[in-house]
């Protein structure tokens, strides 16, 4: 639903934590985007919840910086269909 970016590591340029985390953002938004379109079977309840999900998948790399480790990150979790 919109331009995602995603960055590639290298062996003498590893991610950043920021970037390994917009990456998997940009796969779970990537992931739900049927789930807010205009023609989405969803019920409005359901398309609200997944607007907040993807609101805190956008929200989430301000929370973090690079000298937090990756797997110390906490990703919201995706509703139920």
């Amino acid at each position: 639903m919109g331009t995602y970016t995603y960055y590639h590591g290298t062996p003498d340029n590893p991610l950043t934590t920021t970037q390994q985390i917009r990456n998997l953002r940009t796969a779970m938004l990537m992931d739900c985007d049927r789930c807010v379109a205009t023609d989405s079977p969803l019920t409005d309840s359901k398309k609200a919840e997944f607007v907040t999900y993807r609101q805190a998948l956008r929200d989430l790399p301000s929370t973090y910086t690079d000298s937090d480790n990756f797997d110390d990150v906490v990703f919201p979790t995706e509703p139920t269909l």
